[in-house]
């Protein structure tokens, strides 16, 4: 079983906190994901989730690539491309783990790879599996959700991103297959479901015009903001009901001189991630928060 092979350790630093930071972006160069609830604060790459405190690290080693990380009910859910593992905040002892889904995953694009958590209920953006939801109180999955897209059959996009606003789903989806003849990609864009998971609106992106890469989902101050590539997007909440197609009405791409190198968490009108600078030789990596 899985969860036998969960390992739990605790490492201490002598560093600040922000030196450990950038110090953490430099030697984890590359993509990581960060998720921030209050003041815990959480980074992660591959196998490896750190929580970082004051003048110390926690370090949680999964064995598994972690794809999410979410805090709930005193306890912290990480999600890996097939399972879900469970743990105590405050002593980060193992409670439980439960696989994200009962189907058989053959290919990459079909494993899970974000997740978001509405009234007990676990939902994973399990990429072209579709949507998986998951009870909480006896994790067990109830439900699952295949996408109904406006693309030509046999074409096939996955899931990527997920965040819930006021009882809602919003699902971020990028392309999997390109049909060579008809010179047209999969589906790209959000749809956005109600927390039974009924489709409400289909918004896709004006392809002739941009792409989307493996697209995430975070909802703060009245955006929908998603990373793509070294650019964040901002899509207003307001409008997503009445839009046609999924346009930003804000890029942000410069970051004071620095670009964009993960996964960024934003709340309150702040944005939490690793960045690096290219001075002609190489690059520097580094820490951020910037204000937007």
């Amino acid at each position: 079983m899985k969860q036998f092979l969960l390992v739990l350790a605790i490492f201490i630093s002598s560093v600040s906190a922000q030196a450990s930071l950038d110090q953490f972006c430099k030697s984890k160069k590359g993509d990581t994901g960060h998720y921030k609830n209050g003041d815990n604060y959480y980074i992660y790459k591959g196998a490896f989730l750190y929580k970082f405190e004051e003048d110390q690290i926690r370090l949680i080693f999964s064995k598994y690539e972690i794809r999410s990380v979410r805090e709930h009910d005193n306890k912290i859910y990480i999600l890996t491309p097939d399972y879900v593992f469970v743990h105590r905040l405050g002593d980060y002892g193992f409670v439980t783990s439960f696989p994200t889904t009962d189907q058989q995953m053959t290919k990459n694009h079909q494993t899970a790879q974000d997740m978001a958590i509405l009234n007990d209920k676990l939902f994973i953006a399990h990429g072209s599996l579709g949507l998986i939801k998951i009870d909480l109180l006896g994790n067990s999955i109830e439900s699952n959700h295949q996408f109904d897209l406006p693309h030509e059959r046999g074409q096939v996009s996955t899931a990527t991103g997920i965040d819930t606003y006021n009882g809602r789903l919003f699902v971020m989806l990028d392309n999997v297959t390109y049909n060579f003849s008809t010179k047209k990609r999969a589906y790209e864009g959000l749809v956005i479901l109600d927390e039974n998971m009924n489709q409400q609106r289909v918004v896709p992106i004006r392809q002739n015009r941009e792409a989307l890469h493996m697209p995430k989902a975070i909802i703060s101050g009245g955006f929908l903001i998603s990373r793509n590539m070294q650019n964040l997007y901002f899509y207003k909440l307001s409008e997503l009901d009445r839009v046609r197609t999924l346009w930003p009405k804000r890029r942000l791409y410069d970051f004071a001189g620095v670009d964009l190198d993960s996964n960024p968490w934003i709340s309150n009108g702040q944005v939490y991630g690793c960045f690096n600078r290219y001075d002609g030789k190489g690059f520097e990596y580094m820490h951020r928060e910037f204000q937007l």
